[in-house]
């Protein structure tokens, strides 16, 4: 009788709110927390989650990309040293020209596909970067309300598909503004939007590439 329980309310409150049992009469289906923003937990945003094994997967790809190169390039060395000796060593004779003819088309088709691997690694350098800022602009644009409701990012080719949720429309009216403002896309449309589990809806924005970025 003698608990100042006055003193500990939000505890208390804290500590029903729990309870899942409806037959104790202490329960309460209020469930709101008025601890200081401080103290709850924060959840990273999707984007930020992707956006790393995104990095590694594509230092992975060029890492393979020029192993390959390498590789390539060392055999087309070896092939021109083979042939330069198979020739030294015909000369006095009657070589068959087929044999000569093969070796040099084997050696054309090396020097073809070490060039595709260098240009599939210059083409994916490139793409990298490019990817990495539009992340970067959908990222930075994002307003603080959607921080933790940005579910997806789809990157195709040189448009970008952004999904995620909201309780308040002029939210997404605005981040979608901002992305527009941005210069780097050409085109921003809130291409869905719909209610899912109330209050939440969610939205779906589609951004089309710039000719030339910001």
């Amino acid at each position: 009788e003698d608990f100042p329980s006055s003193q500990y309310m939000t505890n208390i409150g804290l500590a029903l709110k729990r309870i899942s049992d409806k037959s104790v009469p202490a329960h309460s289906v209020v469930n709101f927390n008025i601890l200081p923003e401080t103290y709850h937990p924060r959840r990273r945003p999707l984007s930020e989650i992707v956006f790393i094994p995104a990095v590694i997967a594509g230092i992975a790809l060029v890492a393979l990309g020029a192993l390959a190169y390498i590789s390539a390039s060392s055999y087309t060395t070896e092939l021109r040293n083979n042939l330069a000796d198979i020739t030294q060593t015909l000369k006095p004779s009657t070589a068959p020209a087929e044999e000569i003819s093969t070796i040099t088309q084997q050696i054309s088709t090396l020097e073809d596909t070490a060039y595709a691997f260098t240009t599939t690694l210059n083409n994916m350098r490139s793409g990298r970067d490019e990817k990495y800022q539009d992340l970067a602009e959908v990222n930075s644009c994002l307003p603080l309300p959607l921080h933790n409701n940005l579910l997806s990012i789809t990157h195709e080719g040189g448009s970008l598909t952004v999904y995620g949720s909201f309780t308040n429309k002029d939210t997404v009216l605005n981040y979608a503004e901002d992305l527009r403002a941005s210069g780097r896309f050409a085109l921003v449309v809130i291409s869905d939007i719909h209610q899912g589990e109330p209050p939440q809806m969610s939205f779906t924005l589609t951004l089309t590439k710039a000719t030339e970025s910001k």
